[in-house]
C-alpha cells in the first residue's frame, strides 16, 4: 500500500478499526537488532481526551536509541517513538477539535510512534499543514518543535542576533537553521563533511564551519569579529562546552539541546564577567500551552516558506533496526531526518 498524498481531509465515514496492528516491539534492551515487527499487537484504546491516528510515516530520533538501549527505562514489550503523520480514524467523546480523516502529526503519543496506530491526545495533535506530505509531517515533532523552543522561547532571539548552530547538518540542526533564517536572526553552523556543510548552506546558514578543523573556533572569532556570538544551539555540549563559552558575547545565551554523558568542566569567571547564560532545553517538558504557540508558529513558518523539513532516508517499518544503525553510526553524512514508513 503506497501512502497516500492527499490534502485536506480525507473523507472517512465510521471507519472499521482492527483489533491488532503490525508494530516494531522490542522485549529487552539491546542492540538495534532487538526491534522486530510483530503483526499481532493490539491496537491502542484512547481515553476521551485523546484521538487515534492511522499511521503512515514516523520520525526517528536519537532519544529512541537511548531508550532501545537501556539508557531510558521502559516497560516490556516496549513500543518507541513520539513522532508520526496521518489521518485521524477514531476520537475520544472529548476531543472536539478534528474531524476523521484530518491529517495531523503528533510529537507526544501515549502508544508508541513505531506501529500502524496510535493514540495520542489531541492537545498534542496538530493539523498537518497542506503544503507538506506525510514524510515531511513525522519530520517536524522533535526537531522542530526543539529548535523553536531553543531560539524563541529559552533564548529570546530577536533580528539580528548572530546564532551558531553547532551539528547544524542533521535534523535539529537543520530546524534550527530555518527558523533562525525566518526570524531575521544571522546564522552561522557547523557539521564534520563537506557535504554537511552544503547542506547547513542549503537550509539558511550564512556561513558554515567545519568542526573537524583543528582550528574552526578561531574561524569563527574572526567571522564574527570582537563581540562575539549571541546565542549558540549545542547538540555535544560536553565536548564544546569551553570553547562555546569563549564565543559568547556580552550577556550570550548557550542553549543546551544534547550532550554525551560524561563530565564537564569549565571556568565560572567566563559566565560571570560578561553576564552569559546556559540553559537546557527538554521539549518533552513543554506546557500544552508551549506546544500549541511552537505549533502555530511553525505552521506559519510552512505558511512563509521558511519551515521546510528535509528527509534524508526513508525506511520501511520493518527495516527500523537499519535506521537505528544509521542514527548511532553515522554511516552517511547527515543531511535531513530518517523517516520510517508504515504503507
Amino acid at each position: 500500500m503506497a501512502c497516500p498524498v492527499a490534502h485536506g481531509s480525507m473523507v472517512i465515514e465510521k471507519p472499521k478499526i482492527p483489533s491488532t496492528m503490525k508494530a516494531v516491539r522490542f522485549h529487552e534492551h539491546g542492540k538495534p537488532e532487538v526491534l522486530q515487527l510483530e503483526t499481532k499487537v493490539p491496537v491502542p484504546e484512547i481515553k476521551p481526551t485523546q484521538v487515534l491516528i492511522r499511521v503512515f510515516t514516523i520520525g526517528v530520533n536519537p532519544y529512541d536509541t537511548y531508550q532501545r538501549s537501556g539508557s531510558y527505562a521502559g516497560p516490556f514489550p516496549g513500543i518507541l517513538g513520539t513522532d508520526c503523520a496521518g489521518i485521524i480514524v477514531q476520537m475520544g467523546p472529548m476531543a472536539r477539535r478534528y474531524n476523521l480523516g484530518d491529517r495531523v502529526f503528533t510529537t507526544k503519543t501515549s502508544s508508541g510512534s513505531y506501529a500502524e496506530y496510535v493514540a495520542a491526545d489531541e492537545a498534542y495533535t496538530f493539523p498537518l499543514h497542506d503544503k507538506l506530505t506525510f514524510s515531511q509531517g513525522a519530520a517536524l515533532g522533535v526537531p522542530y518543535f526543539t529548535a523553536y523552543k531553543s531560539l524563541v522561547l529559552k533564548a529570546c532571539s530577536k533580528p539580528g542576533d548572530i546564532v551558531l548552530v553547532h551539528g547544524a547538518s542533521g535534523g535539529v540542526g537543520i530546524a534550527c537553521c530555518q527558523i533562525a533564517k525566518g526570524l531575521g536572526l544571522r546564522v552561522l553552523g557547523t557539521a564534520g563533511t563537506d557535504y554537511g556543510i552544503s547542506k547547513v548552506l542549503e537550509n539558511g546558514a550564512d556561513a558554515a564551519f567545519n568542526h573537524r578543523e583543528s582550528d574552526y573556533v578561531e574561524k569563527i572569532k574572526e567571522y564574527v569579529g570582537d563581540g562575539g556570538v549571541d546565542v549558540i544551539c549545542e547538540m555535544s555540549a560536553a565536548k564544546n562546552w569551553n570553547s562555546d563559552l569563549s564565543l559568547l558575547a556580552k550577556n550570550g545565551r548557550l542553549i543546551v539541546i544534547g550532550s554525551p554523558h560524561v563530565k564537564a568542566s569549565f571556568y565560572p569567571s567566563e559566565l560571570i564577567f560578561r553576564e552569559k547564560r546556559v540553559e537546557g532545553v527538554a521539549v518533552f517538558s513543554s506546557t500544552k500551552e508551549e506546544y500549541a504557540k511552537m505549533a502555530e508558529a511553525l505552521h506559519a513558518g510552512v505558511d512563509a516558506g521558511w519551515v521546510k523539513p528535509v528527509i534524508r532516508d526513508e525506511f520501511p517499518l520493518k527495516d527500523a533496526a537499519l535506521a537505528h544503525h544509521e542514527v548511532m553510526e553515522h554511516k552517511e553524512p547527515s543531511g535531513g531526518k530518517l523517516i520510517l514508513s508504515v504503507c
